[in-house]
């Protein structure tokens, strides 16, 4: 007769107790061999015992990996070397080039720019006539002009950014409408618009000089926002590092951002202008993939 081995269940006072079923050559093996245990049988028993076992207390227990690449990415971008900076008029030259390979794209962009900008200044108008007294609304209205240009404003600069990339990068209309697919993104976005806007016209206030110092020290954090937000920044990180780094060569930044505002009020130069803005940006901080992102070395 052929006998296997095999487990049985039998139940004792609402419990299972577990009863390994050994053949007759393995009872002789056991009575010869002390430490003889049947095939398959530690097996079992370490399995049940690890799954007993619970979670050490002092294990360690470092911090989520999306939370340390997050904090990487931060140092990483403060390590920058900002001894080099970018030529203003080389940066300016790229810009162009960058334009030259997409002009209907960017002046359709124009264009729907001024047709909102146009709205906004109309929109003033009509009220200050109709309404001597309607000054909230005027506000009001500004800032739903205003809101609607955050879209508007920041897909041609992450347009720019994705074009940027390298020079087969293709262009896609749906990087203009990018931050409108993603409304938390967005909400983000609206509100550091609207702090930097505080504190910019806080600085104005206050003797003209803070306001510039920090809209200088700001000019990054926007494009800081769009390329690394996806990477676990926050826009208030963002703020800090461009503050933080711009601040190291303020000066310089200062008289680019003259050569910027002069370039975009001739006709037609505003996205070149803008561009520029995302070619400085790229060369200063760096993409994304230009930073080695390592998550087994430590912090």
């Amino acid at each position: 007769m052929h006998f296997a081995s095999s487990w049985l269940f039998l139940p004792k006072s609402n419990t299972l107790n577990l009863v390994y079923v050994l053949p007759p050559e393995q009872y002789t093996q056991m009575n010869q061999d002390p430490y003889y245990q049947p095939p398959g049988f530690g097996q079992h028993q370490q399995s049940a015992y690890a799954a007993e076992q619970p979670p050490s207390f002092f294990e360690p227990q470092g911090p989520p990996i999306n939370e340390a690449k997050e904090k990487r990415i931060e140092l990483s971008l403060l390590a920058r070397d900002t001894s080099s900076l970018p030529a203003t008029c080389e940066v300016i030259s790229a810009a162009f080039s960058l334009f030259s390979k997409h002009p209907a794209v960017y002046l359709a962009w124009l264009f729907c720019f001024w047709v909102v900008v146009g709205g906004m200044v109309t929109f003033s108008i009509m009220l200050g006539d109709h309404h001597r007294n309607g000054g909230t609304i005027l506000v009001l209205g500004q800032l739903i002009f205003n809101i609607a240009l955050i879209p508007l404003i920041h897909g041609l600069y992450y347009a720019a950014i994705q074009v940027s990339r390298s020079e087969s990068a293709e262009m896609k209309l749906s990087y203009f409408y990018y931050t409108l697919t993603r409304p938390t993104f967005f909400l983000n976005l609206v509100v550091m618009s609207l702090v930097i806007g505080i504190i910019v016209g806080i600085g104005l206030i206050l003797l003209v000089i803070p306001g510039v110092y920090f809209a200088i020290c700001l000019m990054f954090a926007q494009l800081l926002f769009l390329e690394y937000e996806i990477h676990g920044l926050t826009w208030f990180q963002c703020m800090t590092i461009s503050r933080e780094v711009v601040s190291r060569n303020w000066c310089h930044w200062f008289g680019f951002a003259i050569v910027i505002c002069l370039l975009s009020i001739v006709p037609f130069c505003l996205p070149i202008a803008m561009i520029a803005v995302v070619l400085a940006f790229r060369d200063t901080f760096g993409l994304i993939e230009q930073h080695e992102i390592s998550l087994d070395s430590p912090l």
